[in-house]
């Protein structure tokens, strides 16, 4: 791949005596400032042909494909068809107006649509044809809706139609247009209107169309588009024969080809003259740009990937979208990722937002987006005191202004040669470490003078090292062997106060003081003493056997990284209470950052960098180049620079929040099943089509729990099964690498379930029991029925028994009966007979009485 530059050495102004030479060169052809897009999990067609794009105020943009109209926010995508009201599928062109009122045209119509409800406004009799190619919008908001035959020309009618305060006009050939089949519209800065057609390009006189009256234009070409140019041209992309696409600009009266083989042209806001150059044969394609009459490559080419351009277009944002056989974004000139060649060393950002780069015959000084020369410095003294960088040239000490980039005063009694290390304390006094005849000299700039300090003071041994105290003066570290080390405070007004150590704790060999107290460290362990009490230094417990090998200070945290007897290398972070280990996969490296505002880590060429005042203690950076980072500085404006090998790259942070997501693997979880539930976190940058899950630190809260701080994604899954049973949720939070949180939460559903009983411990016992028990009893209900058989038995010979003696009894008695009866009988019939004997004797009696009375 050629590089392809965009040169700034012209914007460079010159300030000093000595002018720097080499020329800064901005290269603009990294594939990373392309990213390329699919319409994924909407539709089975990834590279349907887009047909048009729009953009919302905010950036969120509408496409037209003939499989349906979608939606994308940079993070998501919806899609709407017929059966949201749509007329047809096939959307052929979107406009957002700037009212934010979106129209869509199809091959059956246009009409406005808010995503649920389609409003035709009658252009079913008022438009000149129903397939609609482009939608335009006039500065007082006339619309303007280009129609043809699409897509097998077969259409009865076509043309240009307008709609303004509920009316439609239509203009044909009988209007005065070469062909009524319509390409595009287009209204210039003069007001002047132009209709694109298929037979030529003609410009709007009244109520009547006329061919534009500009000689040149080729014989049968069919022109896609025409703009203006910053200087008032007219530009055109044509179709001169099948195949064969040029650029022609209306230049001195007359149509000249300017090259380039291209479908659409477009002027920026910024009045770039933009195209796309395509190569078939490598299916490929890129942006370039039209600049002092040629063309040049301005983007990289796109992967393997022929795009086939139709449209090209600006979004608010100012990058630029080309649509076709899919689409892509191309950041135009405000990349995230920008490589600079021609540019010495990084050194140092000022109060100013100025960015130094240091070589040894030149200096510039980026200001803004103008890179400035400065005097040629040298060497690394870099301090900043009341607008002024602190620094050597031709050998001696000099204060050089940041807002002139001059020098205004010079120290011809500080040498470069006998300089050793300086130091700015906390009151803004100069401190500065000289050997001089091979002993040491400490002065310190104060009030405007230099006073140095009495040579008693380095009677106990020679320096070693001299830093800037964080509270006041510098602190001195002695060295004077066998003795032990000796670290001493001197402050400005040349009081001393030494720094001693616990009783059986040695001294170490370096030293470094931050808000939270002085430390100390050596071949192994690590000395503290908190502020307020740094006066003795005590030994840190937990590093008692670790060799100390970096440390970074930030104004949330003092940073280190140990390693210990037993192996391995462990990296630890201090609040001023308590420490927190930072985890990497593999071996980390400090990497300086400037200000000390944010302290990173280089791992295998990637970059993890801690920003406490997100709460967030790591996040990812991929640097698109390989080779180690071994310097980093911020701006204020955000921009970060990196050296990374022997490259010098500048970062801009997304300033735009990411959109979390969450997944859980078991929608259903027991209880009490404290095993991990696989738990997927992720997140997406706006426009960035390839999530990379370590780029973003997460915070979740579970119902309405406490969020947790932000912090890298859980190694392991997450153990939910603790919690009471009934429905849950989880929810995620994410923040980026520019320290955006995300301003959405992303959910996940899930609920625990009682522990089934036959899982639970005392199932198999109860089982047993009541195995035992059923067994019991059926033995029991076995005996019972047994006896009671047997019982049923005997029963029945008994009340058979019974049953003969009653009938026995029953007989005899009834013998016994029927005898009394008998003998009953046999009495009634005697009786009656004596009574009858008596009644007759009677009788006798009488009448012999009758007949004695007679006698």
């Amino acid at each position: 791949m050629s590089h392809i530059c965009m040169k700034v050495a012209a914007a460079v102004m010159f300030f000093a005596s000595t002018t720097a030479q080499a020329e800064i060169v901005e290269h603009h052809d990294k594939p990373w400032q392309i990213v390329s897009y699919s319409v994924t999990g909407t539709t089975a067609d990834p590279h349907a042909v887009v047909m048009d794009i729009a953009f919302e105020s905010n950036g969120d943009l509408w496409i037209g494909r003939r499989d349906g109209l979608f939606f994308f926010d940079g993070y998501e995508w919806k899609r709407f068809g017929i059966e949201h009201g749509l007329p047809s599928n096939a959307c052929r062109a979107v406009k957002v107006t700037q009212a934010g009122v979106l129209w869509v045209g199809t091959d059956r119509g246009c009409g406005t649509f808010d995503g649920e409800t389609f409003e035709t406004h009658g252009s079913q009799q008022g438009l000149a044809g129903p397939s609609i190619k482009r939608i335009h919008e006039d500065p007082d908001g006339t619309m303007w809706f280009c129609c043809d035959r699409w897509p097998d020309g077969t259409t009865a009618a076509a043309g240009l139609t307008s709609y303004s305060d509920g009316r439609w006009t239509s203009y044909r050939l009988a209007d005065g247009l070469p062909s009524d089949q319509l390409n595009d519209y287009y209204r210039d800065s003069k007001g002047n209107q132009y209709a694109v057609t298929a037979k030529g390009i003609a410009q709007r006189f009244g109520d009547r169309w006329a061919m534009l009256d500009i000689p040149g234009f080729p014989v049968g070409g069919f022109p896609f588009d025409v703009a203006e140019t910053p200087t008032g041209e007219l530009i055109s992309s044509i179709r001169i024969a099948p195949g064969d696409m040029r650029v022609f600009i209306a230049r001195e009266g007359h149509w000249q080809d300017i090259g380039n083989s291209a479908n659409k042209s477009l002027v920026t806001r910024s009045g770039q003259i933009l195209s796309t150059e395509v190569e078939i044969e490598k299916s490929r394609m890129r942006v370039v740009t039209y600049h002092d009459g040629q063309w040049t490559p301005a983007s990289a080419w796109t992967n393997n990937t022929y795009l086939g351009p139709s449209n090209l277009i600006e979004a608010p944002d100012g990058a630029i979208w080309s649509v076709g056989r899919g689409f892509f974004r191309w950041e135009n000139g405000n990349p995230q990722w920008t490589q600079f060649s021609g540019l010495p060393t990084l050194v140092h950002v000022d109060s100013r937002d100025q960015i130094w780069f240091i070589g040894d015959q030149e200096t510039w000084v980026l200001r803004g987006d103008r890179f400035l020369s400065a005097p040629a410095l040298e060497g690394r003294v870099w301090r900043e005191r009341k607008g002024r960088i602190w620094c050597s040239h031709n050998g001696v000490l000099v204060e050089v202004s940041l807002d002139a980039l001059q020098i205004e005063r010079r120290h011809p009694n500080i040498l470069l040669s006998q300089l050793r290390k300086t130091a700015l304390d906390m009151d803004g006094n100069i401190w500065v470490w000289l050997i001089i005849d091979g002993r040491d000299e400490v002065r310190v700039f104060t009030d405007g003078d230099w006073k140095v300090l009495p040579p008693e003071l380095f009677s106990y041994g020679r320096l070693k090292e001299l830093k800037a105290d964080a509270r006041s003066g510098v602190l001195a570290l002695l060295m004077s062997r066998p003795k032990p080390s000796r670290i001493r405070r001197f402050n400005s007004d040349f009081s001393v106060q030494d720094i001693s150590t616990a009783p059986g704790v040695p001294m170490f060999g370096r030293m470094w003081s931050d808000r939270f107290g002085l430390w100390a460290t050596g071949p192994r362990g690590l000395l503290y003493a908190p502020a307020g009490k740094d006066t003795v230094l005590s030994e840190v417990e937990r590093f008692h056997d670790a060799e100390i090998l970096g440390t970074q200070v930030t104004p949330a945290a003092t940073c280190l990284s140990a390693e210990f007897t037993a192996g391995g290398r462990s990296y630890y972070s201090f609040d001023g209470q308590n420490w927190t280990t930072i985890k990497f996969q593999h071996s980390a490296n400090f990497v300086s950052s400037g200000k000390g505002q944010q302290l990173y880590f280089s791992v295998n060429n990637k970059l993890y960098h801690d920003s406490r005042e997100h709460e967030s203690p790591l996040r990812f950076l991929e640097p698109p180049l390989s080779g180690p980072v071994s310097r980093i500085r911020h701006q204020a404006n955000g921009d970060i620079w990196f050296v990374q090998g022997d490259q010098m790259l500048r970062y801009r942070p997304r300033k735009t929040a990411p959109r979390p997501s969450v997944r859980i693997g078991a929608s259903k979880i027991v209880s009490g099943d404290n095993s991990p539930t696989l738990v997927s976190f992720s997140a997406l940058n706006r426009f960035e089509p390839d999530p990379n899950p370590e780029s973003f630190n997460y915070s979740w809260q579970i119902d309405d729990g406490v969020w947790s701080s932000f912090t890298d994604m859980p190694e392991e899954a997450m153990p939910l099964g603790d919690l009471p049973t009934g429905k849950h949720v989880l929810r995620l939070k994410a923040i980026n690498a520019a320290g955006m949180v995300s301003d959405s939460v992303a959910e996940a559903a899930f609920s625990i379930h009682p522990l089934p009983v036959q899982e639970r411990p005392w199932f198999l016992s109860v089982v047993a029991l009541t195995l035992i028990t059923v067994l019991g009893l059926a033995l029991a209900a076995t005996t019972a029925r047994i006896k009671l058989k047997t019982y049923a038995q005997g029963l029945e010979h008994l009340v058979q028994d019974r049953t003969a003696e009653l009938r026995d009894r029953q007989h005899r008695e009834t013998e016994l009966v029927e005898d009394k009866l008998e003998k009953l009988s046999r009495r009634l019939v005697l009786q009656t007979r004596l009574a009858t004997i008596g009644q007759m004797t009677a009788s006798n009696d009488s009448t012999g009485h009758r007949h004695g009375n007679l006698d």
